[in-house]
């Protein structure tokens, strides 16, 4: 039986990747997004494009049915609804974390980074940070970061997954910054955090 999963913001990005690599390996998918008309990945007999906006419980239901109505198959259903693992593992409900780094490839990204002098207001007190903070985004970082793909594979391979394992961390720079958290002092955490995130002295 062909198995279906739903997934969120796919007009760009992580969604458009992860609904493109599973429907690739033989999936049905929901692809859903605020407006249908952004998809641009081709039209198939495995493929649902639907309106989803996750802030209305109307549109949910709404692109919950035409899956369920389309694919048959609830694992759509329980793939969107991976949240309180612990209670509801019973019902065969399971959260899977996918926790990216920095992936500047993606197009909101782009659009952020070429229309932030237009787009935003930044208060006076903020503005040097603000512009720190940018400077970092468009400079050549020391380690190499993840990809929409890389994070569309993490989350296929979190999905086949079935050794219980809750996080999958994707990039090098999310990588040590989950091991600074989880493996270090708290002591050393906050200098890293500091030296990595704070503003320039």
């Amino acid at each position: 039986m062909t198995r279906t999963v739903l997934i969120t913001g796919c007009s760009s990005g992580f969604g458009k990747a992860a609904a493109v690599k599973f429907h690739d390996r033989g999936w049905n998918v929901a692809a859903t997004m605020r407006d249908p008309g952004d998809w641009d990945g081709g039209p198939s007999d495995r493929l649902l494009t639907h309106a989803l906006d996750v802030t209305d419980p109307a549109s949910i239901r709404s692109a919950f049915d035409a899956t369920v109505a389309r694919f048959g198959s609830k694992a759509a259903l329980d793939n969107l609804t991976e949240t309180l693992r612990l209670e509801l593992s019973p019902q065969n409900i399971v959260l899977k974390l996918i926790e990216p780094g920095f992936v500047p490839t993606t197009r909101l990204v782009e659009k952020a980074q070429a229309n932030a002098p237009v787009l935003t207001i930044v208060p006076p007190e903020y503005e040097a940070y603000v512009n720190q903070r940018m400077a970092i985004f468009a400079s050549q970082f020391p380690v190499e970061l993840a990809t929409p793909e890389d994070v569309a594979d993490a989350i296929l391979a979190s999905v086949n997954d079935e050794t219980g394992q809750l996080r999958w961390v994707v990039g090098a720079d999310q990588a040590e910054r989950m091991h600074m958290r989880h493996e270090t002092s708290e002591a050393e955490y906050n200098d890293w955090t500091w030296s990595q995130l704070g503003p320039s002295r």
